[in-house]
């Protein structure tokens, strides 16, 4: 049975937007009693949802921590590909690295990106919340044969100052 393509890609749009860009709700953690580094294998992800002030106030290169165990920042995708974390190494109580992997094949990923926030699950007792969070994204993708990788680092503002939440 055939599907005319206005079915399929409306199909395709659906998938995206409810179950794929949603990422893994169930991630796999590796943890070493308090010893870094710790790795968490496909994060859990939230790529709707999101209305937050902070989450709002997300734009360009920012990140933020959204709640003591939530993490955001913007990616991008289009109707075949987004940008989704694969795994978050965290280094220290100050330092995260996120390798951010396409879900699709790269050399088929269409034109019309767009640009949304996300929120990483991160576990709050392997951070200090209280002061700022580096954050590495770690972007590689293979494309005719080629690997092409690239970082972008930033620095999310501290949850909390002086105990209360920081705005």
């Amino acid at each position: 049975m055939r599907f005319p393509l206005p079915f399929v890609v409306g199909a395709l749009t659906i998938v995206l937007v409810t179950g794929c860009a949603g990422g893994s709700r169930h991630g796999s953690t590796t943890t070493t009693s308090g010893k870094f580094p710790i790795v968490v294998t496909h994060p859990t992800v939230q790529t709707s949802g999101l209305t937050s002030p902070r989450a709002r106030a997300l734009h360009g290169s920012r990140i933020a921590l959204l709640s003591p165990s939530q993490l955001g920042f913007m990616t991008s995708g289009s109707i075949s590909c987004v940008w989704l974390p694969k795994r978050l190494t965290v280094l220290g109580p100050s330092a995260i690295t996120i390798d951010m992997r396409v879900n699709g094949r790269a050399d088929s990923c269409g034109s019309g990106a767009v640009v949304f926030p996300i929120a990483v699950k991160i576990d709050p007792r392997t951070i200090d919340v209280g002061r700022p969070l580096t954050v590495r994204l770690a972007y590689k993708v293979q494309t005719g044969g080629h690997t092409n990788q690239w970082n972008r680092t930033a620095v999310a503002p501290p949850f909390y100052v002086h105990g209360v939440p920081h705005q």
